[in-house]
């Protein structure tokens, strides 16, 4: 995945449907998280998503995955 100034991007390649894309991060202090919902997502698909995301104030940053099944993918965190 992508930081970028306004947003992260990511490429994810999935088998199971889709449930949503998550964004996590955290200031040393707390950490928060966003997620975008991807259930219209077909199965077996890939496609770079863009989420939002302000990395101002922020230590570090990961992007995860989940599927209608309930597996979860995650990205190794990202120092910023």
């Amino acid at each position: 995945f992508e930081v970028l100034a306004d947003s992260v991007e990511a490429l994810v390649q999935w088998t199971y449907p889709l449930e949503f894309i998550e964004v996590v991060w955290g200031d040393g202090k707390t950490i928060d998280r966003t997620t975008l919902s991807a259930t219209g997502e077909a199965p077996f698909g890939k496609k770079r998503f863009r989420i939002p995301f302000d990395p101002t104030g922020k230590k570090w940053v990961r992007v995860a995955a989940w599927d209608s099944a309930g597996n979860g993918a995650a990205a190794q965190p990202r120092h910023l």
